[in-house]
């Protein structure tokens, strides 16, 4: 394959202007002469569908650099070009002869991934059935002239915890507009405003049409933290999952129960002001939440956690409600569709999701990822739950119900579960 480099000057009219003064008519007339003539170079090219024709400002004449290589030798090409000319190193335009318009150099415009690999831009994901897939970081040429950067995250989803975040998360990075980092960076709880410069260090390449996203579930209860990001990151976006307060409740508790067994019956240290509600993890869930008395343990962390408005008025009086998207979790779970195409009009981003992008999977028992690839949920997600017996159940329903209605009030809507007892 042929690609052929046209190094052009975008401003024309500037070009005409230091060359014959302030003459507009004349400026206008070598304006007219040289797209004319960048026109006639293009159209001699375009029988060629393999051609492509790359544009980026510079303040050289126009110069013609043939590869009879592949992409990323043409772009070392180019880029040698550019450092002789004394080029600015802006992202590359690319012209494309068949779609005749300027475009970055974009996913699915030029084959850089494997066969069984989805390109994401400055990553080229590869196909699993079992989440997450493995991101595989494109060369640092192609990373170049994709305009590939880190840079601090544009929204983050902060919780809660164990209502379908990391669900969310899965679903989400698939989005071709969307990058995450593979793991949970809880960078705002360890780090002061001053050092937030160092954010972006540890956030994942993006293109500059790309969002990037962060998820860490334990930021929605430390208002400390928000007031932190508030000062740091003053406009980011946040979008907010909220599952049926008892269910969370018991999720939290597996979750946290199997760490404990894995750490060998301790549980990790958790750094926080004294104040702050803590776990306690008992064998049962039931022994966890209820003291011997038949009272609720209401500042044990499982409890406190559900009690999602007491946090999320908070949030509203740190930041603006426009920039908090707040899902319902029980919704989400049943049907991802709807609140992924909120998620999406909330960013801004183009519509992505569809029906045909999920199917129900009979033996993992929840809907899993069909498109660009087949993917599921890790055997970690969906793991069995204890029941809760009945006077429990009661218990905990009559605890939690002031604090839903409260949430109605303060979203001023119902989610699913906010009337449901």
């Amino acid at each position: 394959m042929t690609l052929h480099f046209y190094i052009l000057n975008p401003s024309v009219s500037t070009m005409a202007r230091t060359l014959l003064g302030r003459s507009e008519a004349a400026m206008a007339a070598i304006t007219a002469l040289l797209m004319l003539g960048f026109f006639i170079a293009y159209q001699t090219s375009v029988d060629s569908s393999r051609e492509l024709r790359y544009a980026m400002a510079s303040g050289a004449n126009s110069t013609l650099c043939s590869c009879e290589h592949d992409v990323e030798t043409a772009i070392r090409a180019l880029k040698q070009h550019l450092s002789v000319s004394a080029v600015s190193t802006a992202p590359i335009r690319i012209k494309s002869p068949v779609t005749n318009s300027l475009m970055y150099l974009q996913p699915g415009k030029e084959r850089v991934c494997k066969d069984g690999q989805i390109d994401h831009g400055c990553y080229c994901k590869k196909a699993t059935n079992v989440y997450p897939p493995e991101n595989i970081l494109l060369s640092q040429d192609i990373r170049w002239a994709r305009g590939c950067k880190k840079r601090r995250p544009d929204a983050i989803i902060p919780g809660t915890m164990k209502s379908g975040t990391t669900a969310l998360k899965a679903y989400l990075e698939i989005h071709p507009a969307i990058t995450f980092p593979d793991k949970e960076l809880k960078f705002a709880n360890h780090h002061k405003v001053e050092e937030f410069d160092e954010y972006n260090k540890v956030m994942p390449y993006s293109t500059p049409d790309q969002i990037a996203i962060e998820k860490t579930a334990g930021y929605f209860n430390r208002i400390p933290v928000v007031e932190r990001l508030r000062e740091a990151l003053p406009d980011i976006k946040f979008i907010i999952i909220m599952r049926e307060p008892i269910q969370r409740a018991v999720s939290n508790y597996m979750h946290m129960l199997a760490i404990k067994v894995k750490s060998s019956g301790t549980l990790p240290i958790v750094k926080e002001h004294s104040s702050a509600p803590q776990y306690e993890i008992k064998s049962t869930f039931r022994e966890s939440v209820l003291f011997p008395n038949g009272s609720l343990k209401t500042a044990n962390r499982l409890l406190d956690t559900s009690r999602y408005v007491r946090y999320l008025k908070q949030w509203y009086r740190i930041y603006p409600r426009h920039q908090i998207l707040v899902l319902d979790g029980e919704e989400f779970t049943q049907d991802p569709l709807p609140s992924l195409q909120r998620v999406e009009e909330f960013l801004g981003i183009d519509r992505f999701f569809d029906e045909d992008k999920f199917f129900f999977n009979e033996t993992k028992g929840f809907i899993c990822l069909r498109d660009p690839f087949e993917m599921c949920m890790t055997g970690n997600k969906g793991r069995p739950h204890e029941e809760v017996s009945d006077d429990l159940m009661e218990k905990l329903r009559d605890h939690f119900r002031p604090f839903n209605r409260k949430l109605v009030k303060v979203l001023e809507r119902e989610l699913s579960w906010t009337n449901s007892y």
